[in-house]
């Protein structure tokens, strides 16, 4: 599990068995949108809520609310660089 000093909760780690049924690639976008909402987590109300939300519909095979999520964050990372 990954912590943060801003929230309480852990966001679930990409060897966890739930990933079990994510291709590889699904897998780093996982990674990377994690390592994102930890980043910038005061821009979002629980980020464990939106990973977890990404991951559900990513487990069932459609990876286009993990990608939106991802252009996001990723946008947010780059105006605050």
């Amino acid at each position: 599990m990954h912590y943060s000093h801003y929230f309480t909760g852990p966001i679930s780690r990409p060897d966890d068995q739930r990933y079990r049924n994510v291709s590889p690639l699904t897998r780093l976008k996982l990674e990377e949108l994690e390592g994102l909402l930890v980043k910038h987590q005061r821009y979002f109300n629980d980020v464990n809520e939106i990973f977890k939300w990404a991951l559900s519909f990513a487990i069932k095979g459609d990876d286009r609310p993990l990608d939106e999520k991802l252009a996001q964050v990723r946008d947010i990372d780059k105006r605050l660089k």
